[in-house]
């Protein structure tokens, strides 16, 4: 006997509920093994196997996989986020979503012609990317993670840095489409938005808390940012070059991550034309790293200067900004 409708969509429902509490209990136990090693990476190859499996039968309508496909995006942001980004293996998770691209667009059986015998046909997802070559949804993840969880204090200056680094990785082997805007995101609370340099009472009270879970100060959001750009290096320079196509976010959609901040405003930047990366924004943040540098705390000096030479080196390297 079928599953009418209703009950089918609910089964779905406990079987992604159940899933993202499996990942949110392995997420757990890399916070609780110091060799850091994720059991998450195997679940969500696992998985992206057992997707494409279902997206080549037929009997799979696409908002079935399109459930599929948004648990695995949480299993790789919470991978990202819980994995610790000094590491190596992080790499092992990029290099796949990497690998992931290259095999797309995928064809399915026709669902237009159920009696055309062996005709494919390519689909589109409700974002309008392919499968996997646009690695349909997870921009809109990502996005999501960034836009309602990652800037908020209480995310852990810790865990910030492992996503942070994550996502600087990605965009190191070509997948724009969602980290491009949120590491501008980054540059732009880093540099962009006015924060206390010196440490304030309440960071003072967080000295006994846990790296990954305290509220990162200032110096934490600048060590995450030059380790990022560190990470992407050439990427950046590609993109304040417009020359990446193919990031497909509008970012007028998200202007929470995008838009130019308070003192980039300040500094008369037009706000009209300057919405994502620009020569215009780039500069700016050259200018604010060099004012930084001249602080008088020199853990903010060290990592100023750091964030400068990865900046500059890529820069002159490609001459792309010239």
């Amino acid at each position: 006997m079928s599953c009418s409708p209703e009950n089918e969509k609910l089964n779905w429902t406990m079987w992604s509920e159940t899933f993202r509490n499996s990942i949110d209990d392995e997420a757990q136990f890399t916070d609780d093994h110091e060799d850091n090693f994720c059991r998450i990476i195997p679940i969500i190859s696992q998985h992206i196997h057992l997707v494409t499996r279902e997206y080549a039968a037929r009997s799979y309508p696409l908002s079935d996989i399109e459930v599929h496909l948004h648990d695995i995006w949480y299993a790789c942001i919470q991978a990202g986020r819980h994995i610790w980004g000094s590491t190596a293996e992080p790499n092992t998770l990029v290099v796949a979503l990497a690998s992931l691209k290259v095999t797309g667009p995928l064809l399915r059986p026709s669902q237009r012609l159920p009696d055309s015998g062996d005709a494919k046909e390519s689909v589109t997802f409700s974002d309008n990317r392919e499968f996997w070559s646009d690695l349909p949804l997870f921009a809109g993840s990502l996005v999501d993670e960034f836009t309602h969880r990652f800037h908020q204090p209480d995310y852990g200056a810790g865990y910030c840095f492992n996503l942070a680094t994550f996502v600087g990785r990605l965009l190191s082997v070509g997948i724009f489409d969602g980290p491009a805007i949120c590491v501008l995101s980054l540059f732009r609370e880093t540099l962009e938005v006015s924060h206390p340099l010196s440490e304030t009472d309440e960071d003072a009270e967080q000295i006994e808390a846990s790296a990954a879970k305290r509220i990162p100060t200032f110096e934490d959001r600048l060590y995450t940012l030059g380790e990022t750009i560190r990470l992407a290096r050439t990427s950046l320079v590609i993109l304040v070059s417009n020359r990446a196509t193919t990031d497909k976010i509008d970012y007028t959609d998200f202007p929470q991550l995008s838009s130019l901040g308070e003192l980039a405003l300040k500094a008369g930047i037009d706000p009209s034309s300057t919405l994502g990366y620009s020569r215009e924004r780039w500069n700016f943040w050259i200018q604010r790293l060099e004012e930084l540098q001249k602080s008088e705390i020199e853990n903010i000096q060290i990592q100023a200067r750091g964030c400068l030479g990865e900046m500059r080196e890529p820069a002159e390297d490609t001459a792309l900004l010239l």
